[in-house]
């Protein structure tokens, strides 16, 4: 959302590392002619949060075993 959802292709943005800003050269009225765009989702089904690690929750040890996964044994997916 916000200004990020107006950027187009083609556009120039510009970094600076010194002062740690981000400016996106288009004038304002170009800008003010623009909609923003909304990204289509639909066919996203996987994530980077809690998907990501899914399968190491199978597998994993409790706290009181210090949450490891080096000593795994059957014993402990079940």
């Amino acid at each position: 959302g916000g200004l990020l959802a107006k950027v187009e292709s083609g556009d120039i943005i510009e970094l600076d590392t010194k002062t740690g800003s981000l400016t996106l050269h288009v004038d304002e009225a170009t800008l003010a002619q623009r909609t923003a765009a909304v990204a289509d989702l639909t066919m996203q089904h996987e994530g980077m949060g809690r998907e990501l690690f899914g399968g190491m929750r199978g597998v994993i040890s409790g706290a009181e075993e210090g949450a490891c996964t080096l000593f795994y044994t059957q014993e402990q997916n079940v």
